[in-house]
């Protein structure tokens, strides 16, 4: 189980080292123009080619959809002396340069402020809640087992199994963001956080069965039998939570979405929901057990 979840986390760190996780204005600061396009045969890669020949180097163009099925598209800009120049001329003078017609349909600019106080949001949010996770996984088992110590190794054993989550939730976001060119914005932490919320959720109900099948536990039975068998217990209510959730964001992905941005959150969340039930299951008692043959091993059975 632990090598099918190293296989599924292989390809979206390649495509994360090749660059294809993509910080929107939001966090790497800039400017961002929509625009409604009047030539639906426009496509991204000739927009930025446009640009990059124009001297607006680094620029990335997404493509969505507006409700009266026009192409429209987002255009997002590194700080520029020349678009700072611009002023209020800015969208205009992008549309130019990329040579596009069209009807502008927003135009945002992030300063250096904005865009320091939103990195720093995004990292102590994923921080906090990963050690409020842990503490209140450590009281809560803990206090139930007789034991601080054991209550720690289920809350880290929970925070390990959701390492796998994470880093398959920004494999995803940088596959499709190479291809498709999506990018990562505030919404997409929404998204991380809310996984992060739901597949420890889901570790919880398998790791209270195996605490109730450890107060009362079978004459002789080897711990790795007490996890099997609290697994088993928990299996199907795993899988029916989490397809009322998969339903739910399957036909959002196909019918409830019209731009880049609240696409690539339905697929982080379809991402992470499918494998917070496989590491909730396959991963997080696996490394309890793990973690409790070493302690045997080094410690001594008692």
């Amino acid at each position: 189980w632990l090598t099918i979840s190293v296989v599924t986390i292989i390809p979206g760190l390649i495509f994360m080292g090749i660059g294809g996780l993509k910080p929107n204005v939001e966090f790497r600061g800039g400017y961002e123009a929509a625009y409604t396009l009047n030539d639906a045969s426009v496509s991204a890669p000739q927009i930025v080619q446009a640009l990059d020949r124009a001297g607006f180097e680094g620029a990335n163009v997404k493509l969505g959809t507006a409700k009266d099925d026009k192409k429209v598209a987002y255009i997002t800009l590194p700080p520029s002396k020349e678009l700072e120049d611009a002023g209020t001329n800015a969208s205009a003078l992008i549309a130019e340069k990329a040579g596009i017609q069209g009807t502008p349909a927003g135009f945002t600019r992030v300063g250096p402020t904005v865009q320091q106080e939103t990195i720093r949001n995004a990292y102590l949010g994923v921080i906090y809640s990963t050690l409020l996770i842990v503490l209140f996984l450590t009281i809560r088992f803990g206090l139930a087992l007789g034991n601080l110590v054991l209550g720690l190794r289920f809350g880290l054993s929970a925070i390990l199994a959701l390492v796998h989550d994470v880093l398959v939730v920004l494999g995803i976001s940088a596959i499709v963001g190479y291809f498709m060119g999506w990018e990562v914005s505030a919404l997409f932490i929404t998204s991380m956080l809310t996984v992060i919320g739901f597949s420890v959720h889901d570790t919880i109900v398998i790791f209270d069965r195996i605490r109730e099948n450890l107060r009362l536990p079978r004459k002789g039975e080897e711990f790795g039998h007490l996890i099997d068998r609290s697994v088993t217990k928990s299996f199907a209510r795993s899988l029916n939570t989490s397809m009322t959730v998969i339903a739910t964001l399957i036909i959002l992905l196909v019918v409830g979405t019209a731009t880049p941005d609240l696409k690539l959150f339905c697929v982080t969340m379809l991402a992470g929901i499918l494998s917070g039930t496989y590491s909730s299951i396959f991963n997080a008692s696996p490394i309890l057990w793990l973690w409790d043959n070493v302690v045997r091993r080094t410690r001594g059975e008692e």
